[in-house]
């Protein structure tokens, strides 16, 4: 009699618990119905749950706001996007428009593919950080040995070239072993990036040096040029995207773009850093602090002589 009296107390307090959690769990269902746009800042607010429902309804919080977060950024990279692309696009537009208005001889047709040539290198920088963008990892897949030195002297081509149009001289300094570990495209791409940003604001005939430092375990990259440099209260929100700066009419910088947002994500995968500080030149230093090996399992079968007979070479 005792052991089915203790199995009817056991299904019947079995039975009010299971309702008394399925109500909360429906108070929280009707609570995320109760959103209906996600833009409102609306939160769920449900009292008196047990601990744990309480912990499923603040994962639940969290979520909603890492939503929110993620809607903001793409709003703004929309927004900053379509700006990157409209001013060239309509530069383009402009310049053939008035290119056909009328005859024009071949020294001036000349000027205008040059100028078109300018914008098209601008459209292909934010393609390049664009495709960057939407296939970025928090830690990169693709890990190679290369030597920065040399994909420095290939993939600076473009700069160098855009660099020349404006008597503006791009100086690569290279010292010790520059092989390292990582995704080769994403570095090449955070360096040419402040390469890029350098020859942007730098004075005509003015010079830009990219020194590339070797050390036993990290290879520092610096990019020094003599422009308006970076005011010390921007110096780390350059790095977010579209950025508004100071006003360029106050001799400053304006816009950033995504180049610089980019850089930091790829030498962050990379477990490095970079900054800016005030150049010799008198503009902006960026600086970059890479560690020369990536990967987990390159680190843990460290070899000290390969080491030492790579710097050698």
């Amino acid at each position: 009699g005792f052991g089915i009296l203790a199995l009817l107390l056991s299904a019947l307090g079995a039975t009010m618990i299971g309702r008394r959690t399925g109500q909360h769990l429906s108070d929280v269902a009707e609570s995320i119905r109760s959103i209906h746009d996600i833009d409102e800042d609306e939160d769920l607010a449900i009292s008196d749950l047990p601990l744990e429902i309480r912990n499923v309804v603040n994962a639940l919080q969290e979520m909603l706001e890492n939503i929110r977060s993620e809607r903001d950024r793409a709003m703004v990279m929309t927004a900053g996007l379509a700006h990157e692309l409209r001013s060239p696009i309509q530069n383009l537009m402009g310049t053939t428009e008035v290119a056909l208005l009328r005859d024009n001889d071949a020294e001036r047709y000349r000027m205008i593919l040059k100028g078109q040539t300018e914008e098209l290198r601008g459209l292909a920088r934010v393609v390049d950080n664009l495709v960057m963008l939407c296939t970025r990892t928090s830690t990169s897949e693709v890990v190679e040995e290369f030597d920065i030195g040399t994909e420095a002297s290939i993939r600076l081509k473009r700069e160098q070239s855009r660099a020349e149009e404006h008597s503006i001289r791009i100086q690569i300094i290279k010292r010790g072993s520059l092989l390292c570990q990582g995704d080769r495209e994403a570095i090449m791409l955070a360096l040419s990036n402040l390469v890029s940003n350098a020859v942007y604001w730098s004075p005509w005939g003015s010079q830009v040096d990219v020194s590339l430092q070797g050390e036993r375990r990290h290879i520092t990259m610096t990019v020094d040029d003599s422009g308006p440099g970076v005011p010390e209260s921007e110096r780390d929100a350059i790095f977010q995207p579209f950025f508004q700066g100071t006003r360029k009419t106050e001799g400053h910088r304006i816009g950033y773009g995504l180049g610089l947002a980019l850089t930091r994500e790829a030498v962050a995968a990379h477990n490095g850093s970079v900054t800016v500080t005030d150049s010799p030149f008198g503009g902006a230093r960026f600086e970059i602090f890479l560690p020369r090996r990536f990967s987990a399992e390159f680190i843990q079968n460290d070899d000290p002589e390969r080491e030492l007979d790579m710097l050698a070479s």
